[in-house]
């Protein structure tokens, strides 16, 4: 099994995508979008 063929299986895709959410979440914890105007608790 090579790499392409390990990152290609839909459990290890998923498993990708939580952990880029994660991730994303990390550096940016208001989100895409956060909400303007409102206490932000730090």
């Amino acid at each position: 099994m090579d790499f392409f063929t390990f990152f290609a299986t839909t459990s290890m895709a998923n498993v990708m995508v939580f952990a880029l959410i994660v991730l994303f979440l990390q550096f940016r914890p208001g989100g895409l979008f956060p909400q303007k105007g409102r206490t932000v608790d730090a």
